[in-house]
C-alpha cells in the first residue's frame, strides 16, 4: 500500500514539474520603425539669381554723348546699305552749319556720289544729296511730269497723298532735258532730278527740317 502512495506522490510531482516547465514565451512582435518625420514644405522657394543682361548698344543720342567720327560714318553708311569695303573716297569731316555741329561724311558707291550731313549732337542725317555718276543710255521721246513725279514718289517712299508742295518742271542739265520734282512730307523735304528720256533718276536730295 506505501508503495501504490508513493508511486501516486512521485507521478503527481512530476506532473506538477511538468505544467511548470511549460513557460509561455512571449510572442515575438516585429515593431516597425516609426516613420522618420516629411521635412516641412517650403512655402517660399528661392528663385535662381537672374543672368545677367547684355546692354543694348546705345545710339550716341540715347547714351548721352557726341557723335564720334566713326559713328557718323556708321550712319552714313548704314543709311546708304553699304559697308566700307564697297565704298570709294570716303571723307569725314566735322564742320558748322547754322550753329550746330555736324560731320560732313561723302564717298563713292555703286556708280553715284553720296553726300551726307550729320548732327553731332543727335545722329540725324539732316542732308543727303546723291548723283549718279555712270553714263546714261540713250532714251527717245519724253517720259512726262507724270512718270517722272511718281518715280520720284516712288524712290523716297511717300504716296502721292502724303506728299505736300508737289512740284514737276522742265529744265536741262549737262545737255540733257531732266524733270525736277520737289515735294515734302512731314518735316522731310525732297529733290529729285529725273531724266527726261529715260525716267532714271540721276540726282537726287533729302533734307530734314530741324528747327
Amino acid at each position: 500500500m506505501k508503495r501504490v502512495l508513493s508511486i501516486f506522490l512521485i507521478a503527481a510531482l512530476a506532473l506538477t514539474l511538468s505544467a511548470c516547465g511549460k513557460v509561455k514565451k512571449p510572442e515575438q512582435v516585429t515593431e516597425i520603425p516609426a516613420a522618420a518625420p516629411k521635412p516641412e514644405t517650403q512655402t517660399q522657394t528661392a528663385a535662381p539669381a537672374p543672368a545677367p543682361e547684355t546692354p543694348a548698344p546705345e545710339s550716341p543720342a540715347q547714351s548721352g554723348g557726341p557723335l564720334t567720327e566713326d559713328d557718323a560714318k556708321r550712319v552714313a553708311l548704314a543709311d546708304a546699305g553699304a559697308s566700307e569695303s564697297d565704298v570709294e573716297k570716303l571723307r569725314v569731316e566735322r564742320d558748322s552749319e547754322e550753329g550746330r555741329d555736324v560731320y560732313e561724311v561723302g564717298f563713292r558707291y555703286a556708280d553715284a556720289t553720296y553726300d551726307y550731313e550729320i548732327d553731332a549732337a543727335g545722329g540725324e542725317i539732316t542732308e543727303l544729296s546723291v548723283k549718279y555718276k555712270a553714263a546714261l543710255p540713250e532714251g527717245a521721246g519724253d517720259v512726262g511730269e507724270d512718270a517722272a513725279a511718281e518715280a520720284a514718289l516712288a524712290h523716297a517712299g511717300v504716296k502721292k497723298e502724303q506728299a505736300s508742295s508737289l512740284r514737276v518742271k522742265l529744265d536741262k542739265e549737262d545737255g540733257r532735258q531732266v524733270y525736277e520734282v520737289e515735294f515734302r512730307c512731314e518735316s522731310v523735304s525732297y529733290g529729285y532730278d529725273v531724266d527726261a528720256a529715260t525716267g532714271i533718276i540721276i540726282e537726287w536730295e533729302r533734307s530734314l527740317k530741324t528747327k
